[in-house]
């Protein structure tokens, strides 16, 4: 951030004062631990059964700020004006947090038509009222500092696959399609751009729609695959505090693996 102060004294601008200020923040993850419980059972030749479940966790952070101030004072009675002083002061404090990431469940299913063809069902159910931050005894929503955790209630995340696999004479193809519903903790938007911390806690619902291929031929893998995601009404991301704004993430994903 940069400010400059002008000060007249009755006869024009005689002094300029500008101050510059750097703010580095790097944040660690100290420590942590997540388990994961997981089940699968084959019902039958053409159904699949998984339950996963993933009891919250505690990441410890770590954050070092550094702050730099500089000061440039300036006459402007000269032409030129003239650097009167220049004085530059560096401050660093450490500060150590939890953040606590929430537990889910996840229930799916895949069903085979045949040999060649698959639909995937799955559902996850997330308690988002153990989403918290605590630092120095208190503890809130990561998200905002006027929000606490348990304003939040449960969320919800359905997803469906399909793929096909066309056998070749050396390669087989396997293209993908699917699609998502998610339910994330966000934010409403504040009553002014003067108040951007009055906020209140809300569930942002995301659409998402992913299409994807492998190609398998004798020991070599490659795949690929393009997820878009749509969500609309969400304050905080990039609008004013006071207005909302419609979300369009887009990921691309490649990879080569080859078996010995």
């Amino acid at each position: 951030s940069q400010t400059t102060a002008i000060f007249d004294f009755g006869i024009g601008p005689q002094q300029r004062v500008q101050t510059t200020t750097d703010t580095d923040n790097d944040v660690s993850v100290a420590r942590g631990l997540s388990t994961v419980l997981g089940v699968w059972w084959q019902a039958n030749p053409r159904l699949t059964l998984g339950l996963n479940i993933k009891p919250h966790y505690d990441l410890h952070l770590r954050s070092q700020e550094q702050t730099t101030n500089r000061v440039v004072d300036e006459d402007l009675t000269t032409t030129p004006p003239t650097l009167t002083s220049t004085s530059t002061a560096s401050t660093s404090e450490t500060k150590e947090s939890v953040l606590t990431y929430p537990t889910s469940a996840t229930l799916g299913t895949a069903i085979r038509f045949g040999d060649l063809t698959t639909l995937s069902l799955d559902a996850t159910w997330t308690k988002w009222d153990q989403f918290s931050s605590s630092s120095g005894g208190t503890t809130r929503s990561p998200l905002a500092s006027a929000i606490q955790p348990s304003d939040y209630r449960d969320g919800l995340t359905a997803r469906v696959g399909f793929e096909r696999i066309i056998p070749f004479e050396r390669f087989m193809v396997v293209p993908r399609v699917g699609a998502l519903y998610e339910e994330t903790p966000g934010v409403t938007t504040s009553p002014s751009v003067l108040d951007p911390a009055n906020v209140q806690a809300r569930m942002d619902r995301y659409y998402g729609f992913t299409l994807g291929t492998s190609v398998f031929r004798e020991a070599l893998i490659v795949d690929a695959a393009i997820q878009l995601r749509i969500a609309s009404g969400i304050a905080g991301e990039g609008a004013s505090p006071n207005e909302t704004t419609t979300v369009h993430a887009l990921a691309a994903r490649i990879s080569l693996a080859y078996l010995f």
